[in-house]
């Protein structure tokens, strides 16, 4: 009887014991304009979320090959996972467990995923999140979104968190030569579950739940706690800093 291989991990939809990011106000007379504009839409958050979808991918790309990166994958990886049941949740479906597709990287009739084929998915699907938060974000603004594109929306970033808490994938050909795809994905599987669970642990540390839009400001809660924290290395914070200011400067609204 063949071993069962996992191709899903159930993300928990528990209350957090911490609050929801708020984004702070702006002193930016353009975007104040444009954000009474918009109020109560949710379109705030959703820029945000795109401009961090983009901090993370920027700051991974910084970190590539270093002994940082893994690091800021998990962080990332679980922030996507806080932030993906809050996309879905605004659907009205609030469910206690999702579905949440593991990333492909052993079967049973598909050879391993390498390196760089993991690398090529987690960026493509960073971009994915960063582009479709922004086209969301017109809809809400519009109000012409629908529960399928808001739900999609949560669902990629699900895949993606869990994607982001087993990278980077390195291979040692000689080890999976001789492991079994049931052993692969279980672990794939628990590193999403280790990932979860710390993001939890943060968010009650830190107080707020964190979340992808965070990553767009080194004030907010998340981007803070990035920025003085001891826990993470110094060219992570560096690198996080230099990804935050550029996307800023790019997304700065001029009066």
């Amino acid at each position: 009887m063949s071993e069962r291989i996992f191709k899903i991990y159930s993300l928990p939809n528990h209350p957090v014991g911490a609050a929801d990011y708020v984004p702070p106000e702006t002193t930016n007379e353009l975007e104040a304009e444009w954000r009474r504009s918009v109020r109560g839409k949710n379109v705030v958050i959703m820029e945000e979320q795109a401009m961090g979808a983009d901090v993370a991918r920027r700051t991974l790309d910084f970190l590539k090959n270093t002994d940082a990166e893994e690091a800021w994958a998990r962080l990332v990886g679980g922030a996507m996972l806080m932030s993906a049941n809050y996309q879905m949740n605004r659907s009205g479906d609030n469910i206690m467990y999702r579905n949440i597709a593991l990333p492909p990287i052993a079967s049973a009739d598909h050879p391993t995923m390498t390196s760089d084929e993991y690398d090529d998915m987690v960026d493509a699907e960073l971009v994915r999140v960063k582009y479709n938060s922004s086209e969301l974000s017109y809809a809400l603004a519009a109000d012409t979104f629908t529960k399928r594109q808001v739900m999609g929306l949560g669902r990629s970033m699900g895949e993606l968190g869990v994607a982001l808490a087993n990278y980077p994938l390195y291979i040692d050909e000689t080890i999976l030569a001789n492991q079994k795809p049931a052993i692969i994905q279980a672990e794939a599987r628990r590193a999403a579950s280790a990932a979860h669970d710390e993001t939890i642990q943060l968010a009650r540390e830190i107080g707020v739940t964190p979340s992808v839009a965070q990553f767009a400001r080194t004030e907010s809660p998340l981007g803070a706690h990035v920025v003085a924290s001891r826990k993470y290395p110094t060219k992570l914070i560096r690198s996080f800093k230099d990804a935050q200011g550029a996307v800023e400067d790019e997304n700065r609204m001029v009066v």
